[in-house]
């Protein structure tokens, strides 16, 4: 699951209920909720993993990691075919 903050938290509640690995993109400047957006995952999501821009508004840098997480993933499932 790919996310945005913004529109998006009742999703990232519920993957994390549901153990689903989900993904989400967060602008430069973020809310006070979300004070860890570095990293593998997220503070008490641990099934969220962050992805920001680095400067306001561009978000092609963390699209394009997102885009790079998602290939990886696919390709482990073809391997395990």
């Amino acid at each position: 699951m790919v996310a945005v903050d913004i529109f998006n938290i009742f999703r990232l509640k519920q993957s994390r209920r549901l153990g689903i690995k989900a993904f989400d993109l967060f602008n430069r400047i973020v809310k006070w909720r979300w004070f860890k957006t570095e990293g593998e995952d997220i503070a008490w999501y641990k099934s969220i993993k962050p992805f920001q821009a680095p400067t306001a508004g561009a978000w092609e840098v963390p699209v394009q990691r997102v885009m790079e997480e998602i290939d990886k993933i696919r390709c482990k499932k073809l391997l395990k075919k």
